[in-house]
Parts: structure tokens; C-alpha cells; sequence
């Protein structure tokens, strides 16, 4: 026969006299707490529990149903109604005091963390420093969003903020870290366009709808060029002011190509060799099943004896149609940079090129495609057309 505890006797009677026990089911309860611990309140379990005036851990055991060791756990589905009563009886505060259980959008941390990463900082480092352990693993799920966080909590916040803060102005180099791991993290960080920290200020990193400022001219019509001519992953804005129309596999023309190099007579193994790529990535270019980068886009030009306006769609540049690229005049583009009163190498930094290819154009080994010309000719306050004179 059961042994019936006073609380249970206490229950049968409410339930048979009233109609209704002493516990009720918990999911009243927990939308509550969801609606605290959510966008725009992000309240902590530690706030959420003052203001109740029950204990934290039970608030914790309520919101997840069980409670007991992780390994040995009862699941539970009902609670006290005075339990409930107290939780719903939580109005939400606007401006909560942030604590380590408060949740928080995520956006602002992994903007921070997609910075450093894009200055040569590997995972493993940014997982250590803010105490996720050595395994890069998680950090490489919250930055690409992989991991599905729809909020943070903010001990982890002010972990990677007060990361952000320390490494946004140091060199990874300066910190001993190998040239393998800084050049693998940066290569990550363009394939992916992470945006450095130069492209964010304190206010506009937390804020959701805000973009990162690359060129100096991002959501204007000058912006998008500057993103091509600079090989900077183009941002929305940018895309929208030109009216640019994506393609599905990319900018690269795959048609354009092909009938670039029939023109050129240059099979798909020629050009392999003097781009430096495998005969099947040419291939998978022209067919537009993968993409480009724009140094290979650039390369493909030089070795084509093109623009890359014309291997591309959306994107047009200041062109002559008289002026061809192998009409460039070497020596008369080393007079005028004398004449600026520069060095190849003083025009060569300011340009943002090596020098070694301003004396490949000087001494005719290479031509030069429309979108550096015109940079250079910019730097040095000077028509590009007059290179060509």
C-alpha cells in the first residue's frame, strides 16, 4: 500500500473538492522566462530569480525541465503554482544590470572575433583567450554561424570584447605566432569577407543594421569599383548603389573567357600554365562551377592581353577603344614618374603594388590592365590616357 505525504494528501484533496492540484504544468512559466532572457530585456537567470525570490539554480532546472547531475537527471514537466505564480509575477526591465547569464545578440561579439581572425589572429588563439580551450572548433561554429546561437551570454560578450580591445592594435607577427597560421587565418577571413577592425567604430560594431566601412565610400556608386580595383570583398551596399546583379557562380563571365581564349588561340592547358592553376580550375571557371579569385581573374587578363571588364559582367571601366594594352609606353611612364618628382618604389607603396611590377611594365615584360593603370594614374594626379601617348 502508498504512503501518502501530506503534500500528496494536500494535492488529491484540492483535487477533488477544487478541481485543481497544488503543480501545473511548467510551459507558462518558461515562456515567460524566454521572453525576459530574449531580445530587447536580455535578463539573467540571476536578475530573473531576485525579483522572484526563488533560488537561481531552481529558476535554471525550471527553464531547462530537469534537474539533478548532467549524467543523472530526472526530466520534470510540472511546478508549484506559487512557483509559477512568482516567475510570471517578473515584469521585464528595459536596461537589466548585464551579468553572466544575461543573453545577448550575438552580432557585435562575432563581428569582433571575424576582425581579429582577418588580421592574422588563428582561432586557436581567440578560443584560448577567452577560455573556450584550445580546440578552435567552437569559435570557427560562432563566427561562420554555424553553431546557430541566436543570442550570447554576456560573461562570453565582455570575454571577447576585452579580447577585442587587447589584440585590435598588435601585429600577430609582433606576438611570435608562426607565418603559417597568421597567412592561414587571413586567407580564411577574405574567402569568407570578414571585415577588419579598421572597417568598424565602437558604435557601429554592436549594431545589427549597421555595414563595415572598407572604402571610405561604401553605399555610394565610387564604392564598388574601389572594391574590385582593390580585391576587397564587395559589401551589400556597395552592390546596390552600382546595381549590380549577381551571377549565381560568381562575377567571372565563363562565356567571356572561352571566347577570349579562342580569340587568343590559348587552349585550357596553355593558360593552366601561365596562370599557375590546375587545366581542370580553368575548366570549372569557364563552365562558372566554382569562382575565381580577382588575383586570378587579374592574371588571366594580363596573360590574355585583356581587361578585366571584359571577362566580368556588371562592371565597366574608363576604356578607349583605341588604346590597346600592348600601346603602353614603358619609357614614357618611368619619365613621368621622374617627372612627379617619385621613385618607382616611392610610387610602388603609394600605389599599393610591388615595385617588381612597375619595372615589368617599364621594360615591356608585362602590360598592364585598366583597373591598376588607373590607380596609378590617380596616385600620380595624371591621365591615364598619357600612358599610352
Amino acid at each position: 500500500m502508498i504512503e501518502f505525504t501530506p503534500e500528496m494528501r494536500d494535492s488529491e484533496k484540492l483535487r477533488r473538492y477544487y478541481g485543481f492540484t497544488l503543480f501545473t504544468d511548467r510551459s507558462k512559466a518558461v515562456a515567460h522566462l524566454k521572453k525576459l532572457k530574449g531580445a530587447p530585456y536580455f535578463m539573467s537567470n540571476r536578475r530573473i530569480a531576485e525579483l522572484a525570490d526563488i533560488c537561481e539554480s531552481n529558476l535554471s532546472q525550471i527553464y531547462h525541465g530537469r534537474r539533478g547531475a548532467s549524467r543523472d537527471y530526472a526530466r520534470f514537466s510540472e511546478i508549484h503554482r506559487d512557483t509559477e505564480a512568482a516567475i510570471l509575477g517578473v515584469r521585464p526591465e528595459i536596461n537589466p544590470p548585464l551579468r553572466g547569464g544575461a543573453h545577448m545578440d550575438p552580432v557585435g561579439a562575432r563581428r569582433r572575433l571575424q576582425a581579429l581572425i582577418a588580421l592574422g589572429f588563428p582561432m586557436r588563439i581567440l578560443s584560448e583567450g577567452i577560455d573556450w580551450g584550445k580546440d578552435p572548433q567552437p569559435v570557427h561554429r560562432f563566427v561562420t554561424g554555424k553553431s546557430g546561437r541566436v543570442y550570447i551570454v554576456a560573461s562570453t560578450y565582455y570575454k571577447i570584447k576585452a579580447l577585442y580591445e587587447k589584440l585590435h592594435d598588435v601585429r600577430p607577427e609582433d606576438m611570435g605566432l608562426s607565418k603559417v597560421a597568421i597567412g592561414r587565418a587571413r586567407r580564411s577571413a577574405v574567402l569568407h569577407g570578414y571585415a577588419p577592425s579598421s572597417c568598424w567604430d565602437d558604435d557601429t560594431i554592436d549594431d545589427p543594421s549597421a555595414f563595415p566601412e572598407w572604402t571610405g565610400a561604401c553605399g555610394t556608386p565610387e564604392g564598388f569599383p574601389i572594391h574590385l580595383r582593390e580585391e576587397i570583398p564587395a559589401c551589400e551596399p556597395c552592390k546596390a548603389a552600382a546595381g549590380w546583379k549577381e551571377r549565381e557562380h560568381g562575377t567571372l563571365n565563363g562565356g567571356k573567357l572561352r571566347a577570349m581564349m579562342e580569340l587568343r588561340q590559348m587552349d585550357a592547358f596553355e593558360l593552366a600554365r601561365r596562370v599557375g592553376v590546375s587545366d581542370d580550375a580553368i575548366r570549372r571557371w569557364v563552365w562558372e562551377q566554382r569562382h575565381p579569385s580577382m588575383g586570378n581573374i587579374r592574371t588571366m587578363a594580363s596573360e590574355l592581353r585583356c581587361q578585366m571588364a571584359e571577362l566580368m559582367d556588371g562592371y565597366t571601366l574608363d576604356e578607349d577603344p583605341d588604346i590597346r594594352p600592348e600601346d603602353f609606353k614603358g619609357a614614357l611612364f618611368r619619365t613621368m614618374i621622374k617627372d612627379s618628382g617619385r621613385t618607382v618604389h616611392q610610387l610602388a607603396r603609394e600605389a599599393g603594388f610591388s615595385h617588381t611590377t612597375l619595372y615589368n611594365w617599364i621594360k615591356g615584360r608585362k602590360y598592364p590592365d585598366m583597373e591598376r593603370i588607373q590607380k596609378v594614374a590617380k596616385v600620380m594626379e595624371v591621365d591615364w590616357k598619357d600612358f599610352y601617348r
